[in-house]
């Protein structure tokens, strides 16, 4: 294997174009350094490899003219890790739920039989929002950004 090149396997899709229209992608992804050893002792591991990147949304330093966001954004994912043989979880990010107008995060994390499952639910809001709103929105999408950013640690038993 390349150096962080998952190997997909298993790919199902399943399509739901209902009310709100839904992409399931359901896969297997073995990577075997996607984590960091840290002094022997200790691997740390972002959780959510899918996670979005809101940092050049709102560029500058102020805002002249209103911003129109036409287009939502909502995805959710669950992503289930196997805690490595030889290891326990030392620590992991904590549920958080912030839902502000710009946007939405909801994380759950459940560890069950040497299984994690982590659970992420991002939404980016449509909406007019005035210029002067400029510096709340890039608050906003950065605490949004930073609450997706969190990791996993293990220690050695």
């Amino acid at each position: 294997m390349e150096a962080h090149k998952p190997q997909i396997s298993n790919l199902q899709k399943k399509e739901s174009l209902e009310n709100r229209p839904q992409l399931d992608l359901i896969f297997n992804a073995d990577c075997e350094d996607y984590a960091t050893l840290s002094s022997g002792a200790r691997m740390l591991m972002k959780i959510n490899p899918f996670r979005i990147s809101l940092r050049n949304l709102l560029t500058g330093s102020k805002r002249v003219f209103d911003i129109d966001i036409q287009t939502s954004h909502y995805q959710c994912d669950t992503i289930k890790v196997a805690i490595p043989e030889g290891y326990s979880l030392e620590n992991a990010p904590k549920p958080t739920e912030v839902d502000t107008k710009y946007g939405y995060i909801k994380t759950q994390i459940i560890e069950n039989e040497n299984i994690i499952t982590y659970i992420q639910t991002l939404e980016l809001k449509t909406g007019r929002f005035s210029a002067a709103e400029f510096d709340e929105m890039k608050k906003a999408y950065t605490r949004l950004e930073t609450l997706q950013g969190g990791q996993i640690v293990f220690k050695k038993i």
